[in-house]
């Protein structure tokens, strides 16, 4: 797993964490809870492009963080 990956994944992980203890119920909510996360764990930078936030049609599930490896190109 290369670093930028391994960091999509730490902070996908910790964005799991705090949509669950956010207290968030609606999908706006999740949504504003997410914004603040990721705001929060990154500042001004960037959110890796492996990161994909997947929201439930219904709220009987929580959100779904998805990590997609980035390939690797032959000059890596």
């Amino acid at each position: 797993m290369s670093d930028p990956d391994a960091f999509a994944c730490e902070i996908a992980a910790l964005l799991i964490a705090d949509l669950k203890t956010s207290g968030a119920r609606t999908r706006p909510e999740l949504e504003e809870a997410c914004r603040i996360s990721l705001r929060s764990l990154l500042g001004d930078a960037e959110v890796p492009q492996q990161i994909a936030v997947l929201m439930p049609i219904g709220l009987d599930r929580w959100p779904k963080v998805v990590v997609q490896p980035r390939k690797v190109s032959e000059d890596e």
